[in-house]
């Protein structure tokens, strides 16, 4: 996926002129360029220029942190508004309910959450943690699993109501994703938080559930005809096993999760395959603001070049 350099100022909130006179005296960032020249730039580049301009907002000298990038080094995380002490004691009660199956009193507590945070806080702090959280405590040996099974269950049947009947924040267009797990792949919570943030977006979700065969996947989207098709993967051998049937397939395919992250540093692009190697909510905002009706081939560009 590539990005032009309008569709990058929308995202990170950075004119043009501020991009190009980066580029042009810092030699950061060098997009690729297309045959009558314009400007596109890499998925890896969209990320780290919305962090680079949220770090300047704090302060951070611009010269400093392409310094950093230039490296190899990793930026430093913008920082994230405090949470009110009673916010964060509520979701710690909420885990511990969850843990010994009090489910009264943690849907009493998610309740008020949700009154409290908006609907992408509430993913990110709430939902997106605890999946996290329940599933490192697991790990850890500190819960076993039954607790895992029942506080990931609950979790899940509350992101498929909002998946069923949460307004999506923009008008509803033709855009459609195809979502799914396949086979083997047993944890779907952080893939159902994504295709909520999508929804949100306005698009509409065609969700498969899990243990979706490659076959299956495949008639699927001859009979829906999606935009995208959108997967996660936990684990990394499987992300290798499917990778060749899936760049076979007739369309953009966009794939996130946790196997991303332990294979590569970065977010990279293998034929019609999209990796996104980030939060669910900032792959969500890139696909939205992708336009796959103009897709762009690796193909016949000249290369990274700068004015």
């Amino acid at each position: 996926m590539y990005y032009s350099i309008d569709t990058i100022s929308r995202l990170t909130g950075l004119n043009p002129f501020t991009l190009r006179n980066w580029e042009r005296r810092y030699g950061y960032p060098r997009p690729r360029r297309q045959p009558d020249g314009s400007r596109i730039y890499s998925v890896d580049q969209a990320i780290a220029l919305k962090t680079l301009a949220l770090l300047v907002g704090e302060g951070r000298a611009i010269r400093d942190l392409i310094l950093t990038v230039k490296e190899g080094s990793p930026l430093s995380e913008p920082k994230s508004p405090d949470l009110p002490v009673d916010i964060s004691q509520s979701i710690e009660s909420l885990y511990t309910s969850l843990v010994r199956f009090d489910q009264k009193q943690a849907e009493q507590i998610l309740a008020t959450l949700a009154l409290r945070l908006s609907p992408d806080r509430l993913l990110e702090l709430v939902y997106q943690a605890l999946l996290e959280r329940i599933g490192s405590d697991w790990e850890d040996g500190r819960i076993r699993v039954f607790h895992e099974h029942f506080t990931s269950a609950f979790l899940r049947m509350k992101l498929a109501v909002y998946l069923n009947y949460w307004t999506p924040m923009t008008q509803a267009t033709a855009r459609s994703a195809l979502c799914a797990t396949l086979p083997d792949e047993v944890h779907e919570g952080g893939s159902m938080i994504f295709m909520v943030h999508l929804k949100r977006k306005g698009w509409d979700i065609n969700y498969m559930g899990p243990h979706l065969s490659m076959d299956q996947l495949r008639k699927a989207v001859e009979a829906i005809s999606p935009t995208t098709v959108c997967l996660s993967f936990t684990r990394a051998d499987l992300l290798k096993e499917h990778l060749p049937a899936l760049k076979r397939l007739p369309l953009t395919v966009c794939i996130g999760g946790r196997a991303v992250h332990e294979l590569y540093d970065n977010s990279p692009r293998f034929g019609n395959v999209q990796l996104f190697n980030m939060k669910g909510d900032e792959a969500a905002e890139l696909i939205d603001l992708y336009d796959f009706r103009k897709e762009i081939p690796s193909p016949g560009l000249s290369g990274e070049t700068s004015s």
